[in-house]
């Protein structure tokens, strides 16, 4: 019997009566990035001077500001909007106005290769242990994919990589084992890390 394919108002397509095309010809949205990590837990604050592209910032200074913020430049937001958000780009903010930001440079540094999901960031948990957070858009449908999974080093060394998600809390942890030992260090350093998150209708 053959496939009734139709074309429907919202622009996606059904199959049979089954609308299969929600997002730009896909079942789902997804996020797709490069990955490198180094070093342990270790925050940091500024409140001036240019970003560093694939770094993770969060806003430490909640108060009224004296001045507004103006981070859009830099794939951050505007005042009073506070969250964190991955830098787009080393430039300077068009305006730091009275906050102050923190990053940890131990948490993961992406490469975005594909976004169709929304803000995502990343955050330190432990050591070989990471976090990826959204606004809200993920789901209990969420799949996470690491691209290798695994990377084995002669006869004795095996290096793992790990993704699973707790679409209900809205969270995506990421991790990395030498010998089944949480490690840092690894991503980036082992073949070419990828993350793959797909957020389904």
């Amino acid at each position: 019997m053959p496939l009734n394919v139709d074309k429907i108002s919202t622009g996606s397509l059904s199959v049979n009566g089954t609308e299969i095309n929600k997002n730009g010809g896909l079942p789902y949205k997804i996020y797709t990035a490069l990955l490198t990590q180094s070093g342990g837990d270790d925050p940091q604050e500024i409140s001036s001077g240019s970003l560093t592209q694939g770094v993770t910032y969060y806003f430490t200074d909640f108060n009224i500001p004296e001045e507004p913020w103006d981070f859009s430049n830099v794939g951050g937001s505007i005042y009073p909007n506070t969250n964190s958000f991955v830098a787009t780009n080393t430039s300077d903010p068009n305006s730091y106005g009275s906050a102050n930001i923190g990053y940890n440079t131990g948490a993961p540094v992406v490469t975005v290769l594909e976004n169709t999901i929304g803000n995502i960031w990343f955050t330190y948990v432990d050591i070989g242990l990471y976090k990826c957070l959204s606004n809200g858009l993920f789901n209990s449908s969420t799949i996470v994919n690491n691209i290798p999974n695994q990377y084995v080093l002669g006869a004795s060394t095996m290096y793992n990589f790990g993704g699973y998600s707790l679409g209900e809390n809205n969270q995506v942890f990421i991790s990395s084992h030498e010998n089944f030992d949480p490690t840092n260090d690894l991503y980036g350093s082992y073949g070419q890390n990828t993350i793959e998150i797909r957020v389904y209708n």
